[in-house]
């Protein structure tokens, strides 16, 4: 028996969706609460449905010394990390997830990092571009140059 062995093991997933047999072998429980996708590809989870249940085993606990939170789903590090901060529990906190989820901010991190590393870049302005969009072109063509990318911050375009 090994350490892993003796912890309760509760696995969040959205309504509905079937969780991988290789992963539910090493579960205790498969937990499933609501999510949206207004800022993620997938479904974000809702943090007062997991943290009802943190609650709930900090009660049993007495503390949350013993609790771990490990997210396996991109879209739900900022859920993840929110929850660790609510509770005390140890991991990444949202400003240091923030870091690898928002590409700006990465771009920012390195560039101050590592000078000259990145390209230019702007955040894209939408109430800018709905006032007038030709001018707001010409405003980041001169800027960036006449081939941009343009691609979500952040899991999906909003």
């Amino acid at each position: 028996m090994t350490g892993f062995d003796k912890i309760l093991k509760l696995f969040f997933l959205p309504v509905g969706e079937i969780p991988d047999k290789r992963i539910t072998a090493y579960m205790d429980e498969i937990i499933h609460v609501g999510g949206d996708c207004l800022s993620t590809l997938r479904p974000a989870l809702e943090f007062g449905a997991i943290a009802e249940r943190i609650e709930a085993e900090i009660g049993l606990l007495g503390s949350a010394e013993g609790i771990s939170i490990y997210c396996q789903q991109e879209d739900n590090l900022m859920v993840a990390a929110r929850l660790r901060q609510a509770y005390g529990i140890a991991g990444d906190r949202p400003e240091q997830v923030e870091l690898f989820r928002d590409k700006l901010a990465m771009k920012n991190r390195v560039g101050q990092s590592i000078i000259g590393s990145i390209p230019r870049h702007r955040r894209f302005d939408m109430q800018r571009y709905r006032d007038n969009c030709h001018g707001y072109f010409q405003i980041l063509s001169e800027y960036l140059g006449p081939r941009m990318v343009i691609k979500p911050v952040s899991g999906q375009a909003v």
